[in-house]
């Protein structure tokens, strides 16, 4: 084993990853495996070192972009929030989905994905909480060996099936400390600080990735109505893309030249103008509206977004460097951010003031309203759930008794609360709501976190 492991570390370690998506037991180790793993898997990478990110061979150069690709492709195609846990939706099923994608593209001539790389992809839709049971909160959970300084990560659950009661999976140990990162779905995204697509030390830091954007929502095709005019004369007409952050936009009007987007054809576009308008209140801006040419359904559609440029955020940090992939046109809108507040926190809220004990701010991918097209209203209310915390250790839903913030064409919605047990998340019924293209909303779940 240790031969092989000298020979070629990646390969071996990513035999499991393979014998996981494909259903397979992993063969017990003898001497024939032995064997057979230094013949089958060690000889290729005496000649060349064609490992995927690493290695001498030349083609390792374009490994990056190649894999930034099949990610996109992946995102689009894969959408998390669609798999919910649910039979046909769970995450064997988000995995398969994600595979058969991977494959297709390392059978695809020219160098759509070298066949080196198709372990290490894989990998990263495996170690993701897409499909879990949302009732466990599973959550990437960072590990740093005190010692050595390595780091790893793997997607623990933390709390039991009751949803409430803690399982200690992601505590620190006597040498070693974890980090959970609620905030992401994907240990590639949670640890991989330096962006390098690979989990290692030294380069990544064994905290969670800082900032991430939550969502890249192509919401608009030549469709920006007149209104848009006011925010951005030029882009009437044009293309709408609001983009979400974990924490919020520090600038009202962030350079429209930090934001590039790329399309399926290679070709890359930046907005005419970037703003937080409308949704410019003091819990809010975390989505910056992108208005320009991007990209065009389904002849060239845009499928990747690059932070190009500095876009500071609160606390300090910079959005420059990150990316994302861009939701279809044709997706409807989902929940992306849930926030919790005590109702004195958030003085201006016009949820009813007599009863209302806490308000859980939701944000969507996208502004939202009634399928009919008007405000959301009691209709959209009940279908609308919020999970909330048993002293006892067990839970039960909620449907808000009222909606707030509602009606200003932003993508918030506040959910007033007259009960006082803690929030743990959101979920809304399908076909509750649509986006200003008219698509219906998915069945949505998003957990619920408090203001940093």
């Amino acid at each position: 084993m240790n031969g092989v492991n000298r020979v070629c570390p990646r390969l071996w370690a990513e035999r499991p990853v393979a014998y996981a998506v494909l259903g397979l037991r992993r063969p017990a180790l003898n001497l024939v495996t032995l064997v057979a793993g230094v013949l089958l898997y060690a000889v290729p990478c005496l000649g060349g070192s064609k490992t995927c990110l690493t290695g001498t061979d030349p083609s390792v150069a374009a490994d990056a972009a190649q894999i930034k690709a099949v990610r996109s492709l992946i995102d689009a195609a894969c959408i998390c929030s669609n798999f919910d846990g649910s039979p046909g939706k769970a995450h064997s099923d988000y995995v398969k989905c994600a595979a058969t994608i991977i494959k297709s593209q390392v059978a695809a001539s020219p160098g759509a994905l070298r066949s080196q790389c198709k372990g290490a992809v894989t990998k990263y839709y495996v170690q993701s909480t897409c499909g879990m049971n949302p009732a466990v909160h599973a959550v990437p959970c960072i590990k740093t060996v005190t010692k050595r300084g390595k780091v790893a990560c793997a997607i623990k659950s933390t709390t039991k099936k009751d949803g409430v009661t803690p399982r200690g999976q992601c505590a620190n140990g006597g040498t070693f400390t974890q980090a959970a990162c609620p905030l992401y779905t994907t240990c590639i995204d949670a640890a991989d600080t330096n962006h390098d697509l690979i989990i290692a030390a030294p380069g990544d830091t064994g905290a969670c990735a800082p900032t991430r954007i939550l969502s890249a929502f192509f919401g608009l095709d030549n469709a920006l109505p007149a209104t848009a005019g006011v925010l951005c004369p030029a882009a009437v007409g044009k293309d709408g893309m609001p983009v979400t952050f974990s924490r919020r936009v520090t600038l009202q009007t962030p350079a429209a030249s930090a934001f590039r987007i790329t399309t399926r054809s290679g070709a890359t576009h930046f907005p005419l103008c970037a703003t937080l308008l409308p949704a410019v209140g003091s819990t809010e801006r975390n989505t910056v509206l992108l208005m320009g040419e991007f990209g065009d359904d389904p002849g060239d559609p845009p499928l990747t977004l690059d932070i190009f440029g500095s876009v500071p955020l609160d606390g300090g940090e910079d959005a420059e460097g990150l990316s994302s992939p861009i939701t279809p046109l044709a997706a409807g809108p989902s929940l992306v951010l849930a926030i919790a507040y005590a109702s004195a926190e958030l003085p201006g809220s016009s949820c009813p003031s007599g009863p209302t004990q806490q308000i859980v701010q939701t944000t969507w991918s996208g502004g939202v309203t009634a399928v009919s097209g008007g405000e959301l209203a009691d209709t959209e209310r009940l279908r609308m759930h919020v999970t909330l915390a048993d002293g006892d250790g067990g839970t039960h839903e909620v449907t808000p008794f009222a909606l707030a913030d509602v009606g200003d064409h932003d993508n918030y919605v506040q959910l007033c609360l007259d009960d006082v047990a803690t929030p743990v998340s959101v979920r809304v019924e399908a076909g509750t709501c649509v986006d200003p293209r008219g698509d219906l909303n998915d069945a949505t779940t998003v957990a619920v976190t408090r203001d940093r």
